[in-house]
């Protein structure tokens, strides 16, 4: 995976000048919202911005109107994936958490464990891992069944 945020990664950019361009105007716009406006109020400044530097000209000149309302009907896709994985990680962490207290029960995960726990994201290896600990004597135990190999 490669960061196409612009003054990232330039070296990649510079070999595409349409890839350079989206880049530079999405920035455009994420300055403008870190500034305080809004995402219908920060794209006409960004469109604005592009067109005084020659970036992205031909689609903005021509289809601004469509540059705009694509940006807000991506917004509300993002946003809605953003629930979603918001969701899911707030499962994951649950699990992972009710992990770690089962295992309190029976004695003190480390630092690392607990980590390990707390960074799966596979639900189904979480729940996996649950069964263990409701089953575990002790951390040891559930440490060799989940082969985690502790370095005490």
């Amino acid at each position: 995976m490669l960061n196409i945020h612009y003054e990232h990664n330039m070296e990649l950019l510079d070999k595409c000048k349409r890839l350079h361009d989206y880049a530079y105007f999405v920035g455009e716009v994420n300055g403008n919202i870190g500034k305080g406006y809004s995402l219908e109020k920060a794209v006409e400044p960004a469109m604005d911005k592009c067109e005084d530097n020659d970036v992205l000209t031909d689609i903005i000149g021509k289809h601004r109107s469509e540059v705009f309302h694509m940006l807000l009907f991506d917004k509300k896709l993002y946003e809605q994936g953003l629930r979603e994985e918001g969701r899911e990680e707030g499962k994951l962490t649950e699990r992972a958490e009710v992990i770690i207290e089962l295992l309190e029960d029976i004695g003190e995960p480390s630092d690392t464990l607990k980590d390990i726990i707390m960074e799966q994201t596979d639900m189904q290896t979480l729940r996996e891992w649950f069964k263990v600990a409701r089953r575990a004597h002790s951390i040891e135990h559930f440490e060799e069944q989940i082969g985690f190999v502790s370095r005490r």
